[in-house]
């Protein structure tokens, strides 16, 4: 007969050893919880929620099922709902939920996570729509953000369905959330032309003030300007009223002697402010004004003599 080596029963037995360990042995992972189900039977002693190996025996006695505890997303579909007011709304929300109860999550959803999430989406969609059914449009869409409810709508439907998704289905809601909304095509128009006629009335508003404003700062600009060619024409008849005044002083300060001399400078003056305004002008040589070209300075001084 011949010898086995002793190597081979070495890695034989460490195999066998393996088998054995791997069949009365399960891990639980860090995000995992676990119960064990023996000979068709599990209770809350059978849940193992601390990460490590444990023991057990091996099949068909027990069976260890996992599940994963970690949060997941669960999207629902964008559907019509109703407000409280009549208006439709067409508005998708999302859930982050995780399994909190392995066992009654095994009990109640056999068939796994995404059996359960579809009981989720049908339990959230109702709740949704409860919830929705008791506020307004205005809560979603307002010009005025401070009376945007979208906080208090999500936390309403968290309330509503957390205790009962957790009996029902061993599922912890962790938030239920707005993720789109939007308006049926119908309602969309609609809300178009009433934005668009509150925008023209605004702008009409705005007009009407402007032009009131444009009005009165006409009116006041008009008022100063007033003023201010009263206070002018004042000013300008008491310059001349100085003006005449002061002429009339220096006429009285003219002696009989110099009369002549005086009229003759101021003719020479007048001539000069025509002249240089280059107008052509016809005088008659009999005016005091044309004596200058006419007379001889002798002659003029003899007529000023005689008509005194």
């Amino acid at each position: 007969m011949k010898k086995i080596p002793i190597p081979t029963i070495l890695t034989a037995a460490a195999l066998v050893l393996v088998l054995v360990l791997y069949s009365i042995t399960y891990q639980v992972k860090f995000f995992e919880t676990a119960f064990i189900e023996r000979l068709g039977k599990a209770d809350e002693s059978s849940v193992a929620t601390t990460a490590g190996i444990k023991f057990r025996f091996p099949p068909p006695i027990d069976r260890v099922k996992t599940y994963d505890t970690r949060l997941k997303v669960l999207d629902t579909p964008e559907v019509e709902s109703t407000t409280r007011d009549g208006q439709n709304i067409v508005i998708g929300c999302y859930a982050l939920w995780r399994i909190a109860n392995p066992l009654t999550f095994y009990r109640r959803v056999p068939d796994g996570v995404e059996a359960a999430e579809e009981k989720l989406r049908a339990r959230i969609n109702l709740v949704r729509d409860t919830v929705i059914g008791t506020v307004d449009m205005s809560a979603f869409v307002n010009l005025d953000a401070s009376k945007v409810r979208y906080t208090e709508i999500e936390r309403a439907m968290v309330d509503q369905c957390r205790a009962e998704i957790l009996d029902d289905f061993g599922v912890h809601i962790e938030a239920i959330g707005i993720r789109r909304i939007s308006l049926p095509e119908r309602a969309t128009e609609k809300v178009f032309d009433n934005m668009s006629a509150r925008r023209a009335t605004i702008a009409a508003t705005s007009i009407e003030e402007g032009n009131a404003a444009a009005a009165a700062i006409e009116a006041r600009a008009k008022a100063n300007a007033d003023k201010i060619l009263a206070f002018a024409s004042r000013r300008a008849e008491e310059i001349k009223s100085e003006g005449v005044r002061a002429t009339t002083r220096i006429f009285e300060q003219i002696g009989p002697e110099d009369a002549e001399l005086f009229h003759f400078m101021k003719s020479i003056d007048a001539l000069d402010a025509i002249f240089q305004q280059g107008t052509t002008f016809f005088l008659d040589t009999r005016t005091e004004l044309f004596r200058v070209f006419s007379d001889r300075p002798g002659a003029i001084e003899t007529k000023s003599r005689e008509q005194q």
